[in-house]
This record gives C-alpha cells, structure tokens and sequence, in this order.
C-alpha cells in the first residue's frame, strides 16, 4: 500500500496469468507495440493495482496511478502493462518512460486512452477507450481526409483538453479550429 493524499494505491500480486481473453482485443489492436502478442502470451503472474481518494481528480489519481504502476515496472521484470480501462497494453521500457514524464499540463494519454485508427473506404475514422474512466464519452471522428499520426494528434489533444478542463463535448457536437476541420 502507498499513501497518497486523502488515499492510497494498493498492488496486489496475482500468482496467475491475466486471462487471454482480456488480453486479446487489446493486443490485437496494439499499433504502438506489435510485438505485445508475443511479449505478453507467455506471462505467468500479474499485479493489479488500485487507486483511490478522496479529493484527488480523476487526473490527479491517474497520475498517482501511473507512477505506481510504473514504479513496479521498473524493479520486477515486467513482460508489460495493461491498463483495463482504456483496454489497451503498453511496453513496459515505454510505460515507464511516459509515466516518469507526466505532469498535469502534459498528461499521459497513451498509458490511459486507446486511439483506434480505422481505414474505412471513405476515409479514415477514429475513435478512443478509456474516456469514461474520467467521467467523459469516448471520442470519435469518422471519415478524416488526415493522415493516421495527424488524425491520432487531433483526437490527443481535445482529449487532453477535455480532461484537463472537464468539460464534455456532447454527443454529435463537432470541434476544430475551422469550419472545414469541423
């Protein structure tokens, strides 16, 4: 257990395997690590690890959150980190690394977000997981005429801003910084 303000995080060990069947749509759409089929398939034991406060923000304590997480990747040999909520899996060099980084105006999103790019024959779509963890929808942009890492940046960044501001964009609602991103 670590104490954090008004909380803790708790590890706890798991002498097992995280079920495949919760590993395989995130390593299925891991684009950031292809090797993670491979990494992951022959692990033999887990941590899970909580976070809770009391006056802590949702991005406060995921914050927290990171850096226990990454914390642990660092002194065990960790094949890598799933993060349920978001439904994806990292690397755990990279994990750890991003998490070290983090600040409250720099958030981490790619520890915390899945950004799921599709090619559609229109277009390209996106959308994201792990909004809700945040009290917030998930995004989606359908039919983008960007690139794959412009559309990926696009999504990053009104997710940053709406975690870092909590402000909702509704449902149907457009955003962009002109009539023609919109």
């Amino acid at each position: 257990v670590l104490h954090i303000p008004d909380g803790s995080v708790v590890l706890g060990f798991m002498p097992m395997p995280i079920p495949w069947g919760d590993l395989e749509w995130p390593v299925a759409t891991s684009w950031s690590w292809p090797e993670a089929r491979s990494e992951l398939s022959q692990h033999k034991a887990h941590l899970i690890v909580v976070a809770s406060s009391k006056s802590l923000s949702h991005v406060q304590l995921s914050l927290w959150l990171s850096r226990a997480i990454a914390s642990a990747v660092n002194c065990l040999d960790a094949a890598g980190v799933y993060f349920g909520s978001g439904s994806i899996v990292v690397a755990p060099q990279p994990y750890a690394e991003a998490a070290a980084a983090a600040a409250e105006d720099d958030l981490p999103l790619f520890l915390w977000l899945g950004f799921h790019p599709v090619k559609e024959e229109t277009g390209l779509s996106i959308y994201t997981t792990g909004m809700p963890a945040f009290g917030l929808l998930n995004l989606e942009v359908h039919d983008s005429e960007l690139k794959v890492d412009e559309l990926i940046e696009f999504v990053a960044n009104v997710a940053h801003y709406e975690l870092l501001s909590n402000v909702q964009i509704q449902d149907g609602e457009t955003v962009g910084s002109s009539e023609e991103e919109r």
